[in-house]
């Protein structure tokens, strides 16, 4: 009797358990990344890609390893540091849809990306400008579509997210949405240019990002709200790690404690 009533409890809790796991199933890191830098190598020259998909960086200008939200992350001078990924085929999202987002740490103000494809012709950027602003490129070249929040605070870790799904665009600051815009149209795909992290500009880079980056990622499937509750209290290397199916239970139990 004892055993049943055990085996009831622990059903019941399963159950309960199911109905208050948010909706995650959307976003899947090992499918959906396009890239992802944790910045947890924490020394080199070099940053990987988590996602598998080649889009390594190259560190430019000296930034440094310091300690981040989750293991380690990259402080820039907002000088000349930056990091530099080369042109490669799979950094382009297969879908018309587009998720980023990234711990910042801001010291200065000005025109500074977070990261940006280094081109005119095409164009995806997220930055801090003061503003927080995103922009992708629509059916044309220089046909930008942008959403703008309010600046994020200075000297203090800030999570920050912009989610397209083809139609309308959002930013988020610390999980919730603080701005969104109509950005409808195709995706024009990039023609040979790599992306840059922590600087604006191709040919002529005059503006550099003035502080320290952690946890970037790039996905390519608009993530709901819940997704990017998630995506920000979890580390990207432990989303990276479990499985799909395990995610939710894993992840959601980890909210939990932290509550």
């Amino acid at each position: 009797m004892k055993a049943k009533s055990c085996v009831l409890v622990m059903a019941i809790l399963v159950v309960w358990g199911l109905a208050v796991i948010p909706n995650y199933a959307k976003i899947d890191l090992k499918k959906d990344a396009v890239a992802v830098w944790t910045f947890d190598e924490g020394s080199g020259n070099k940053t990987k890609d988590g996602s598998g998909n080649g889009n390594d960086g190259e560190l430019q200008g000296s930034p440094k390893w310091i300690k981040g939200k989750y293991g380690s992350a990259l402080d820039f001078n907002g000088t000349g540091a930056y990091v530099k990924i080369k042109s490669n085929p799979r950094f382009v999202p297969k879908s018309n849809q587009v998720t980023a987002v990234a711990w910042v740490f801001m010291k200065g103000v000005g025109k500074v990306s977070i990261v940006e494809n280094n081109a005119d012709n095409w164009g995806f950027r997220f930055a801090t400008i003061p503003k927080l602003d995103a922009y992708v490129t629509i059916e044309k070249a220089q046909n930008w579509k942008h959403v703008q929040a309010d600046a994020v605070p200075q000297k203090e870790w800030v999570h920050v997210a912009f989610v397209w799904d083809g139609k309308v665009g959002k930013l988020y600051v610390n999980g919730k949405e603080k701005a969104n815009a109509p950005m409808a149209g195709d995706l024009r795909q990039p023609i040979g240019q790599g992306y840059a992290i922590a600087r604006r500009g191709a040919d002529t880079p005059s503006q550099y990002f003035p502080g320290s980056l952690d946890e970037i990622a790039i996905l390519d499937v608009a993530a709901t709200e819940a997704d990017i509750d998630i995506l920000m209290k979890t580390g990207l290397d432990e989303l990276l790690a479990v499985s799909p199916q395990g995610k939710v239970t894993t992840t959601w139990a980890q909210i939990k404690a932290q509550d």
